[in-house]
């Protein structure tokens, strides 16, 4: 499938995260983006219509699903991205296209007309979805990332901690203080993302016991139904 890659998650202990994180920095090289401990903030605001479609598929893993997202880092609205994310079983694909902070408040305010200006596929896709199927901003999901890269089958290993969530305001770039664990704070998410093969002396540092491959594991999920 074009396009489309090789998508795996681990819902693993901090430990065991960080023990990974140290044994992946002699193999694969950082993202060049991170700080000087090797991490960058996450934020996204998701959307999902009024049936809430998105959340309902990725809850009964729906084996064909999508959903839309915004995504900024380190609270800046330096780069703002428009996403969509698609899943075929354990296959993913990430579309994206750059917003500015004008495109962002319009969406925000309910319009999205700015969208059309883009010329791009994504936009105009999305804005169909907010016109015809009234998609609304539902909840913040916010996370530290590291990213560990290496040009073997573009393979991209992240592990996400911290991961929190609001459906209070869901303004990225305002601060409603409303941001609580959705994952335990002594957890993290594993992902895995490689084109044709994983090579095996990456492979050899993941967990292959004490930790289950959990292809349903959705930080939106989280983020709308944490208790």
């Amino acid at each position: 499938m074009d396009g489309f890659r090789h998508e795996h998650k681990y819902y693993i202990p901090l430990h065991e995260a960080l023990n990974i994180a140290s044994r992946l920095n002699g193999i694969m090289r950082r993202d060049p983006h991170s700080d000087e401990t090797g991490k960058y903030l996450i934020s996204s605001v998701y959307f999902d219509n009024y049936e809430n479609r998105a959340l309902k598929a990725s809850e009964f893993g729906v084996a064909r699903r999508h959903k839309f997202r915004i995504r900024a880092y380190n609270r800046s609205d330096s780069f703002i991205s428009l996403e969509k994310k698609e899943k075929v079983r354990d296959l993913c694909k990430k579309t994206s296209v750059r917003i500015d902070r004008r495109i962002y408040d319009n969406i925000m305010y309910g319009d999205g007309s700015l969208l059309l200006t883009l010329n791009d596929p994504v936009a105009d896709e999305f804005y169909v979805a907010l016109r015809s199927q009234l998609y609304r901003p539902k909840t913040i999901v916010e996370y530290n990332r590291r990213v560990f890269v290496h040009p073997i089958s573009d393979t991209r290993v992240t592990i996400d901690t911290n991961i929190k969530g609001s459906s209070a305001g869901c303004d990225l770039f305002c601060d409603s203080g409303s941001l609580v664990y959705t994952v335990s704070p002594a957890r993290a998410v594993l992902e895995v993302k490689y084109n044709d093969f994983l090579p095996e002396f990456i492979a050899s540092v993941l967990p292959h016991f004490g930790a289950t491959v959990q292809t349903s594991i959705c930080k939106y999920v989280f983020g709308r139904t944490f208790k």
